[in-house]
């Protein structure tokens, strides 16, 4: 999980367009996750396991239940808070 968290959070530095937003996450199996992302306009599922991060689907805003953000963040904050959780729990 380390190396996809550094490819991800060194892709996510740079990128500062407000564009990108991780709006859902569960955890599935031991070390997966499937995260929502709203990539600009449009709603993606995205599997992340401990060696890659796999595009699973697009989703129409249309079958999506969207729900107020407790607090808005960075994709790059969201991940590290979900990495720090995912440590917590071993």
């Amino acid at each position: 999980m380390r190396s996809v968290r550094r490819m991800l959070s060194a892709k996510v530095r740079g990128f500062s367009g407000g564009n990108l937003k991780v709006m859902e996450g569960v955890g599935v199996g031991q070390n997966g996750s499937v995260l929502l992302v709203k990539a600009g306009r449009k709603f993606i599922l995205i599997g992340v396991t401990k060696d890659r991060v796999t595009y699973l689907t697009e989703l129409d805003e249309a079958d999506i239940e969207l729900k107020e953000p407790q607090a808005p963040g960075r994709f790059d904050s969201y991940l590290t808070n979900f990495m720090k959780g995912k440590k917590n729990e071993r």
